[in-house]
């Protein structure tokens, strides 16, 4: 991701927390990094930010107390992905659980193509009253999987601070080269 220009990176390994470059062995960086990882739901990925859940399948309302417990925030992962999981649900948890900023609505070339008809369900059902940002993200497993699609984060500096402030007040927008 340095080699092509990339300003800011979230590592959200399913089974690592990843706080600084330094904690997974990179000593020569420019990136700034995001802390996070990814937590499973019997029924959903989620990624959670700014704050660490140890590994463990569990309910995604687990998820949210767990990160509302830590002051993190957290995203919903390629909901098309999962028909076990209700529009109701969703809505459900967009209402009780404010930590859970936004949704992913574009995956690595567009895998899931329900992602952005599922996340406009879940807007025409909350706003005015909630919004739900949208990223999007390479689901990276591999070198190929690199490129795809990304979030443009609009922030005054690549200071942590200043992305994390980006991030939990939706200053940003979802690209996809796919």
């Amino acid at each position: 991701y340095q080699d092509r220009d990339y300003d800011i990176l979230a590592i959200t390994d399913h089974y690592l927390g990843f706080d600084t470059f330094e904690s997974i062995g990179v000593t020569d960086y420019y990136l700034t990094p995001i802390s996070s990882n990814e937590a499973e739901g019997v029924i959903a990925h989620i990624n959670v930010y700014y704050t660490y859940i140890e590994f463990a399948i569990m309910a995604p309302t687990d998820i949210f107390d767990l990160t509302t417990e830590g002051g993190g925030i957290c995203i919903l992962n390629h909901p098309g992905k999962y028909d076990n999981v209700t529009m109701e649900q969703r809505i459900e948890w967009y209402r009780n659980y404010p930590c859970i900023v936004g949704m992913e609505i574009v995956n690595r070339n567009d895998r899931y193509e329900e992602d952005r008809e599922i996340w406009d369900a879940c807007l025409t059902a909350l706003m005015p009253e909630r919004n739900i940002f949208c990223v999007a993200t390479d689901d990276t497993h591999d070198d190929d999987d690199i490129g795809w699609s990304y979030t443009m984060f609009i922030a005054p500096d690549r200071s942590e601070e200043s992305i994390e402030y980006a991030f939990r007040n939706g200053h940003y927008y979802a690209v996809t080269n796919a």
